[in-house]
């Protein structure tokens, strides 16, 4: 189904770099029509789509050749985001790099951005080690938030 049908565009418009804006005053229109609760969760899970399409944006920037500081950029240091936030970003995409799998869970709804945040913050003190290892991607799919995400990692990264 294209997204002009999902978005119910009139007509035949395609959603391209010029029509993006647009879909999401769509997005949002809709979302405002909907009982409080409802708009808030549909809410969080645009932006956790965002969120990951902006995340699969700066690991293709790293997998061109840019260097951290150029991925960093990409995800707004400088600009209209922080240094900090900028590097969250920058380390979530390295570590869906090491490990595409995290960005498939991701996208499918079985990982958030936060649990995924935890996993990028260990892959950098574990130089990637944290990505890769598939009983740590279960632990932290298994907890409820990112919080006791960030607990199950420092779990793993002591038992190690």
């Amino acid at each position: 189904m294209a997204v002009a049908e999902v978005l119910d565009f009139p007509g035949p418009e395609r959603v391209d770099d010029g029509s993006v804006r647009a879909a999401v005053d769509v997005v949002l229109h809709r979302l405002r029509d909907l009982p409080v609760d409802d708009a808030a969760a549909q809410a969080r899970t645009a932006i956790q789509r965002l969120e990951m399409a902006e995340t699969e944006m700066v690991a293709r920037k790293l997998d061109s050749g840019a260097s951290p500081d150029a991925a960093r950029k990409a995800a707004g240091a400088g600009g209209d985001r922080s240094k900090r936030d900028a590097d969250k970003v920058a380390k979530r995409a390295d570590a869906c790099r090491q490990n595409p799998a995290l960005s498939d869970e991701a996208n499918n709804g079985n990982l958030s951005t936060g649990q995924l945040d935890a996993i990028a913050d260990a892959a950098a003190r574990t130089d990637g080690d944290a990505a890769t290892d598939p009983e740590l991607l279960d632990r932290v799919k298994a907890t409820d938030n990112p919080d006791q995400a960030r607990a199950a990692v420092r779990a793993w990264e002591d038992a190690r």
